[in-house]
């Protein structure tokens, strides 16, 4: 009986610098083979990570930007004081405002409506568009709107880029809050953890930016939805883990139905007949399962949050009656 022996391969060296580690990258989503470069970018870090993020600026079609005409490294931001006049804070001409232009990157919440956290930012290429900003591990777990702003030397804003940013919870960042559930668990529970996962697509089915997306429509969904509370929540505070996992699945569905809805063609030739993407229904009704046990659960919560807010306790309190809620 011959024996066949199969020579074990030498494992492949990683000679990816730490620093390299340390930068996140928006991703291009590829549907089909093409990239979707007109897509809102975003990227993922982990709490408590002195993680650096890479951003390429692009346009409204997903074209990179060319910086150089409009950003000088060497000309510092030159903000117009409140006593100067209108006149004296605009530069004379519109080659000075783009000559002394600088930038700014901002986070904010997802949720909030408090002051927005400014980051350490730097051009890694004014060519391409490249900047970058550090994170810093002060910031909790949570799905944050993060912009790349270009300004002028009188501070105003000439032109923007949006996306987000995913901070999951980790051991080595704040304890404080959980926030969200990551990333990676939420393709684990679709099933969509890699190309491999999805033989017949060869492809990730949901990219980034549609999950941060239906993480934070959950919660708006709470806050919204009648009866009113006083108790808002946001990506970082939100504390109903399993039933938050509901509602970003049946956003996550409803998402890909809508592609598979739109794109429903018959293939048909040599008597052989296509039709991948008669999927539309299947993932339809998942996800209208997924949201109507979401909702009914939302709005029996909500009545429960306002009726122990409704009740209180009279008694002695510091040697006298006092009321207490």
């Amino acid at each position: 009986m011959p024996l066949v022996m199969t020579p074990v391969a030498a494992p492949i060296a990683n000679e990816t610098s730490c620093v390299e580690q340390l930068t996140a990258r928006p991703e291009v989503y590829r549907y089909e083979g093409q990239g979707v470069v007109g897509r809102t970018q975003a990227v993922e870090v982990v709490a408590g990570q002195l993680a650096r993020i890479e951003w390429t600026l692009r346009d409204s079609r997903g074209r990179p930007l060319d910086l150089t005409a409009c950003y000088a490294p060497e000309a510092p931001p030159a903000l117009p004081s409140s006593s100067s006049s209108e006149s004296s804070s605009e530069p004379s001409s519109a080659s000075e405002t783009l000559a002394q232009g600088y930038f700014k990157v901002r986070l904010l919440e997802a949720l909030s409506s408090a002051d927005s956290i400014e980051l350490t930012a730097e051009v890694v290429s004014a060519a391409a568009g490249i900047v970058a900003a550090q994170m810093t591990a002060a910031i909790p777990p949570g799905i944050y709107r993060i912009e790349w702003g270009v300004l002028n030397s009188a501070g105003a804003l000439l032109f923007t880029n949006q996306g987000f940013l995913a901070v999951t919870a980790g051991q080595f960042g704040s304890t404080r809050s959980r926030g969200p559930w990551s990333i990676k668990e939420i393709r684990l529970a679709l099933r969509d953890s890699s190309p491999e996962d999805n033989y017949l697509l060869a492809r990730l089915e949901y990219d980034l930016a549609e999950i941060c997306q239906a993480i934070i429509r959950p919660v708006a969904w709470f806050n919204e939805t009648q009866p009113p509370s006083t108790r808002r929540f946001s990506t970082s505070t939100f504390p109903f883990r399993e039933q938050w996992l509901r509602g970003t699945l049946a956003f996550l569905y409803e998402t890909a139905a809508a592609q598979y809805r739109r794109e429903h063609v018959v293939h048909s030739a040599g008597g052989v007949a296509l039709n991948d993407k008669a999927k539309a229904m299947e993932y339809e009704q998942k996800g209208a399962q997924f949201r109507q046990e979401y909702l009914s659960w939302v709005r029996a919560k909500k009545k429960q949050i306002n009726a122990d807010q409704g009740y209180g306790v009279v008694g002695l309190r510091g040697g006298g009656w006092g009321w207490r809620w």
